[in-house]
C-alpha cells in the first residue's frame, strides 16, 4: 500500500485528495524558499550598492580636497590638506589610497619636491 493510500485510508480522504494536499504543501515550501533566496540576494545587492555609493562619494571628496590643496590661497590649501588627512583616516580608504593622499599632501607641503 502506498503512503498516500495509507493516509487516505486512516483519514477518510481518498488518495487523490491526500496527494493534492501534499503537492500544495511542497509548492508552499518552494514559494517560501524562493522568497528567502530573493530576500538574501536583494539585501546583498543593496548592501553592495550602498558601499559602492559611499566609495564614490569618498572619491569625489578626495578630488575636491586635492584641488583645494593645490590652490594658491594658503587658507584654501590648509582646508584641502585637512580634508585629505581626514579622508586618509576613513575606513573607505585602502592602503594604496592612503599612500596616494599622503604623497599628494607631501607634494603640496614641499612645493612638489619629494
Amino acid at each position: 500500500m502506498l503512503a498516500a493510500d495509507a493516509a487516505a485510508a486512516s483519514s477518510g480522504w481518498d488518495a487523490a485528495a491526500v496527494a493534492s494536499v501534499a503537492v500544495a504543501a511542497l509548492a508552499l515550501i518552494g514559494v517560501f524558499a524562493t522568497n528567502l533566496v530573493a530576500l538574501v540576494t536583494g539585501r546583498s545587492t543593496t548592501r553592495q550598492a550602498a558601499e559602492n555609493s559611499r566609495r564614490e562619494r569618498w572619491w569625489e571628496r578626495a578630488q575636491w580636497a586635492m584641488e583645494r590643496a593645490y590652490d594658491g590661497d594658503p587658507l584654501t590649501r590648509a582646508v584641502g590638506l585637512t580634508v585629505l588627512e581626514s579622508l586618509g583616516n576613513s575606513d573607505l580608504a585602502d592602503a594604496a589610497e592612503q599612500a596616494m593622499l599622503a604623497r599628494v599632501a607631501i607634494a603640496v607641503l614641499t612645493g612638489g619636491a619629494t
